[in-house]
Formats: structure tokens, sequence, C-alpha cells
């Protein structure tokens, strides 16, 4: 995961991501107003997914200016201490969102991270629901989905390991939600089939909207929803 700058320009996140570079045309009526603000609230920009910002700092003349602002591993090495076993996957495909100024986004193991745009720098990593190593190995997710209530802020994620954990913006986990704190998403599969998904969730009002089973984007092969 990388962060670029032009030289002699303030920072700028990219996404954060060399593969979410998207080079795309729209017209004012058609920008979201969010990602015109510079904020990216889902992981497909809004929930038209229309994956387009308006910033345009870096432009076609100067993108042979880029350089590496910061990296980050995937994941924290906070997270490494506490599980030394841990063994993230190769295949990294996390992209961040950015909200309020601060970027959330699945780690190498599908757990959430939440991180300053500037530096680069942890400021929380969602801690799994039971303190072991089977509850913190995971696979890596593509987004994670931001949704806030009169309680406050929350993150949901989806890991492939079957739990759906939400997390306010300390990265514990919520224990009134779900089986304290997280779902199975097995529980209504027939023929006593597994889920396994890689996309992120959205949030329709109060209801957390999960993919299709199997590997592909968004309701691809069905769909499963739960109330937050």
């Amino acid at each position: 995961m990388l962060c670029l700058r032009t030289k002699r320009a303030r920072p700028i996140v990219l996404l954060l991501l060399v593969q979410t570079l998207v080079f795309a045309q729209g017209t004012s009526k058609s920008r979201p107003r969010s990602a015109a603000k510079g904020e990216w609230p889902g992981y497909g920009g809004e929930k038209s997914f229309q994956r387009y910002s308006a910033l345009d700092l870096i432009k076609r003349g100067n993108v042979t200016n880029l350089e590496i602002l910061w990296t980050r591993p995937a994941i924290d090495p906070a997270l490494k201490d506490q599980f030394p076993d841990l063994n993230p996957s190769t295949y990294f495909r996390g992209t961040p969102i950015m909200v309020n100024g601060i970027l959330y986004a699945p780690n190498g193991v599908g757990l959430v991270e939440a991180f300053d745009p500037a530096t680069g720098q942890t400021k929380w990593v969602q801690q799994p629901v039971e303190p072991t190593l089977r509850e913190a190995s995971g696979q890596s997710t593509r987004g994670v989905a931001y949704w806030k209530d009169k309680a406050g802020d929350r993150i949901i994620s989806v890991r492939v390991s079957i739990f759906m954990p939400s997390t306010r913006n300390t990265g514990r986990p919520i224990k009134d939600f779900g089986d304290n704190g997280r779902m199975s998403l097995n529980r209504q599969l027939p023929n006593n089939a597994r889920y396994s998904g890689f996309p992120g969730p959205f949030i329709v009002r109060d209801v957390v909207v999960v993919g299709g089973n199997g590997v592909g984007s968004m309701g691809d092969g069905g769909g499963s929803s739960s109330k937050t």
C-alpha cells in the first residue's frame, strides 16, 4: 500500500493502490459531491460506484513527477507482534475509504486499519473478537463501509472467514452487534454451503448489504443482508 505526491506539492492520496488509479471523464452534474471534496466514502467512491474523483492536483502534465510519500505493510506491525504466526495472503486487494480525513482499509487478513492519509501513521487496528490466532487469521477483502448512527461512527467489514465484525472509531468490536460483535454469513445458506466472498459491504440506511457468494463483484451470485 502506498501514497504518492507530486514534487514540490502537498501530499495527496491516490486511493493508496496503484491498480485503483482511474482516468475518467465526467460532467459536473455526474460528479459525486463527497468525492469532489476529497472524501472517498465507499470503496467504489459513492454508492453509485463511479470510482471517480474530481480532484485535479495530479494531471497529465505532472504525473511523471510523482514520488512515493509513504508506504504501509499488508498488516500493521503491532498486529504481527500480537500474533507472530499470522500469515497474510500475498494477494492484497483492499481499497481504502476516506471519511472525515481518516483512511480505513482492510489489511492482509481482512481486519480494518485506520491511518492518517498525510503520514500513513496507524490510528488503530481492528482487534479480533477473540484474542486468538484463529480469529485473527483471514484473507484480504476489497473494502469496508462507513455508517454513523446516534451511538457514533461504525466501520463495517466482511471477512472471508464468514464473520462480519463491526467496529467503532476505536477498532474494538461492538458487542451488541450480531453475536458478540460478529455475525456468521453461513446461517441461512442451503445444503451446508459456506459463504466465500471478497467484495466490501454497502450500507443502506440501517441494513448491511453483502455481495453474492463467490468471487466477483457485488451481486454476481445473489446476496444477503443483515440489520445492524
